[in-house]
């Protein structure tokens, strides 16, 4: 089977051979299955589901968060870089995998600045309210950290 994959900032396409594909409808969205060994890094799945080669030449950075994977993809021929969220499910040996462009506006908003700040400039509204959503969550976690130790649960202190 002919190897061919292309990533633009409007999806991902391709066909590999070396994976036993399965598509099945999970909340609308398709979901690449296959059998996968070694430590679930962030660069591994990614990797998993662009193609190894793929994978180091275009993907910019990668952080993975639980079961969830943000990535700042670079367009082949272009210096533009977008983002993709990979849900990631672990099953045994299988492992399924579900990207989501950011133009498609992704539930999961927990993209860390690092790859955020990697990111182009863009005027597509739902990658940039996706954008928005992930530095406003970032901004309330920091904010909940204190900066000086709470005191403990108890009675006050004479």
């Amino acid at each position: 089977m002919l190897l061919t994959r292309s990533v633009t900032p409007e999806g991902v396409s391709f066909r590999r051979s070396r994976l036993e594909q399965e598509t099945t409808e999970r909340s609308g969205m398709a979901w690449t299955s296959g059998d996968f060994e070694g430590r679930l890094t962030a660069r591994a799945m990614v990797a998993f589901y662009f193609g190894k080669k793929l994978a180091e030449e275009q993907v910019v950075d990668a952080v993975k968060d639980g079961e969830v994977v943000y990535a700042a993809v670079r367009c082949k021929g272009t210096q533009r870089v977008w983002g993709v969220v990979f849900i990631v499910h672990p099953d045994g040996k299988r492992l399924h995998v579900k990207p989501i462009s950011e133009r498609i506006g992704p539930f999961d908003d927990r993209c860390p600045p690092r790859i955020l700040d990697l990111l182009s400039e863009t005027s597509d509204e739902m990658a940039l309210d996706w954008r928005a959503r992930c530095r406003a969550r970032r901004a309330v976690r920091s904010a909940r950290s204190p900066a000086v130790p709470i005191d403990p649960p108890g009675p006050p202190a004479p």
